[in-house]
């Protein structure tokens, strides 16, 4: 072993003679190295140096950030915080608006009523809460020792045996309903006879006009028979009909349309009378009784249509050229047979008409009478029941749990007596207090509300397009009205996340790439509601209203935009880079002793020297910005963590270059670092 380090050693000698700048190379680095380790060992003495911070309490600002562009005559789309009926518009287009200015009316009836109720609540909360405050009065004392000493009364009451008089009261009442539940059986049993009865008197009725009708009928439809064509001459009366009218008589061509469909109908319907008699089923006499009321009056028209044709030729010619005509006989001698058979059949329908009509009113009346009937018999037995159990309850006396109730409402009149002669509980008081407190809740959102039915512009414009007239309807979704801007506006860009956080109204403070020194605040005019997608980035335009103007900005500035989202008072806050995380824990590094420290700063963040070893601490957080991170629990004010643990290497020597370009060591003497050696 010894023989090999000897070789080591001596290749390494023999390497150096013959490298001289390399060997001086390596003996100015190791000269250095050696340097800085003993200054920084004589510095620390084996020691670190922290970064170290208190923990203050104090405001913490939530924000984000976006860039974008100065833009004037901005367009922005107003749209209601609620629905309701416009009652007035009272700007016009091209009108310059102040902001605040109402631009539309909603209908505000019921936000008012809203509202007087919320006010009407929180008064009458407001005198509960006097009354409260106020001893009890001589009527309220009285009062509560009345319902104290009725309970005992209805106590006593039930505890005590039946008296004979309530025990002959209510056997009595039992008999009663037993009589009136007898009676109403009887009632509704007659009632079932009578719609029986009357149904079958208002068949038997129509089954008789029936039977008149077809009597009646076929005479009649010969004599209509004859109308078209005599016996006595065989040729058809039509031909004769339209000869003297005219081939375009409405009244012979409506007889000669109506006629056939009559008498097929009249041979159909008499042939199925044959198979009707009285004790056919009622439902389908009914409906052969509907079929031979549509047949009469067709039949009906058909006579009709004759009686017109006879009259008009009458009337249309005068006596001696009316004669002439061959057909003269046959009207003369139809005429009167047929104003015979009209005035019958008209008796017969009428007839017929009148027993459906009364047959339909039975069918209805029938089941509500027998319902009525069923239903006054139901109440009578409930009320049998009822006066049953009421004699039954008197003779066995009050049940326990009848007993206990009544020893409760005892204690609670006892209790209520009592709490009045001893005065309101304070608790009773705060918690009408803080009912109040919920009535002027109430009553500020229903102001809100009620002030959110005038559309109000958010700042200084113009308005460009009115979309609504008086009497439109307008909800969340209308754009009642376009304004452009007057003064500049920030349209910055927003991504997904940054953009989620941000809302109308939001406070901004503006800084301008060309305008160094110039920062102007503002708040939130709109957001977005659609985002633009490019290259799989979503990103939502915000506009942001400047609450001053400065002749310097001009029209497409780059601006870069602070929006506050959230401001934190009085919370405990850290610097962020305090805070560690391991295993989804929050923890922060503190010494566990500073006496012998040495502080290298008097700021609130300073530098400690010392030996001892930094302890894990955990902690809760709760919001962070770039910079500070609230402490929700694990820290108090005051107490001091690590910001940063600064190394022994931290600590710097300093060298210099002369012109020679030699490096010089202090100490150890200068190495020329040219050739040679």
């Amino acid at each position: 072993m010894k023989y090999f380090m000897k070789n080591i050693l001596q290749n390494f000698i023999d390497f150096l003679k013959h490298h001289k700048i390399l060997a001086g190379l390596g003996v100015i680095v190791l000269g250095i190295l050696l340097y800085v380790g003993i200054n920084q060992s004589n510095a620390s003495g084996g020691a670190t140096r922290y970064s170290v911070t208190s923990v203050q309490k104090g405001t913490l600002i939530l924000s984000v950030t976006g860039s974008g562009q100065v833009a004037v005559s901005n367009q922005l789309d107003i749209n209601p915080k609620v629905s309701g009926t416009v009652t007035s518009v009272p700007v016009q287009e091209g009108q310059t608006v102040k902001a605040g200015t109402t631009i539309v009316q909603l209908e505000m009836s019921d936000a008012l009523k809203i509202v007087r109720d919320a006010q009407l609540n929180l008064q009458n909360s407001k005198l509960a809460l006097q009354k409260l405050e106020q001893p009890a009065d001589d009527l309220s004392m009285v009062q509560a020792e009345n319902a104290y000493a009725q309970a005992q009364r209805d106590l006593a009451t039930l505890m005590a045996p039946p008296k004979q008089y309530d025990l002959l009261q209510a056997q009595d009442a039992v008999t009663q309903a037993q009589r009136a539940v007898d009676q109403a059986q009887q009632a509704s049993t007659q009632q079932t006879l009578n719609n029986s009865q009357s149904s079958q008197s208002a068949y038997d009725t129509a089954y008789n006009d029936l039977s008149t009708l077809f009597l009646d009928l076929p005479n009649a439809m010969v004599d209509l028979q004859h109308v078209q064509t005599s016996d006595t001459d065989p040729a058809d009366n039509i031909s004769a009909y339209f000869l003297i009218l005219g081939k375009d008589s409405i009244f012979v061509q409506s007889f000669v349309d109506d006629y056939p469909n009559a008498n097929n109908l009249y041979n159909t319907i008499f042939t199925n009378f044959k198979t009707i008699t009285r004790s056919t089923d009622q439902a389908v006499f009914y409906s052969f009784l509907s079929d031979a009321l549509s047949m009469s009056k067709t039949v009906q028209q058909s006579f009709e249509d004759a009686h017109n044709i006879f009259n008009t030729i009458k009337q249309s010619f005068n006596s001696n050229d009316y004669k002439r005509f061959y057909i003269s006989s046959t009207i003369e001698s139809l005429l009167p047979k047929i104003e015979s058979d009209i005035s019958t059949i008209n008796k017969d329908i009428n007839a017929i008409q009148t027993d459906k009509d009364k047959i339909d009113s039975v069918t209805q009346n029938n089941p509500l009478n027998a319902q009525k009937a069923t239903d006054a018999f139901t109440a009578a037995q409930e009320q049998l029941k009822e006066k049953q159990s009421y004699l039954d309850q008197l003779v066995a006396g009050a049940t326990a749990a009848d007993i206990q109730t009544a020893k409760e409402k005892v204690k609670a009149n006892q209790a209520a007596l009592q709490k009045l002669q001893a005065g309101t509980d304070s608790l009773d008081i705060q918690g009408q207090k803080l009912d109040i407190q919920q009535k002027q809740n109430t009553l500020a959102d229903a102001q809100q509300n009620f002030a959110d039915y005038s559309v109000k512009v958010p700042y200084d414009g113009i308005i460009a397009k009115m979309n609504v007239i008086r009497g439109n309807q307008a909800s969340a979704g209308t754009v009642v009205a376009t304004m452009i801007t007057k003064p500049f506006l920030a349209d910055i860009s927003l991504n997904e996340v940054d953009a989620a956080k941000v809302a109308v109204g939001n406070k901004a403070t503006i800084t301008f790439d060309a305008l160094s020194d110039l920062s102007i605040s503002g708040q939130i005019a709109s957001v977005d509601t659609l985002g633009t997608v490019s290259q799989g980035v979503v990103t939502y335009n915000v506009k942001i209203a400047f609450d001053t103007q400065d002749q310097r900005v001009k029209p497409g500035m780059s601006v870069s935009a602070t929006i506050i989202t959230e401001a934190k008072l009085d919370v405990l806050m850290v610097p962020s880079t305090a805070v560690k995380t391991q295993n989804s824990a929050h923890y922060v590094e503190v010494l566990s002793s500073t006496s012998s420290a040495q502080q290298d700063g008097t700021s609130s963040t300073y530098v400690v020297t010392t030996s001892d070893s930094p302890q894990m601490k955990d902690v809760e957080i709760g919001s962070a910005n770039d910079s500070q991170t609230e402490i929700t629990s694990g820290l108090q004010e005051g107490d001091q963590v690590i910001v940063q643990t600064l190394t022994s290497g931290s600590v710097t020597s300093t060298t210099t270059r002369s012109s020679s370009s030699s490096v010089r060591i202090p100490g150890l003497g200068g190495f020329d670092g040219g050739p040679g050696g």
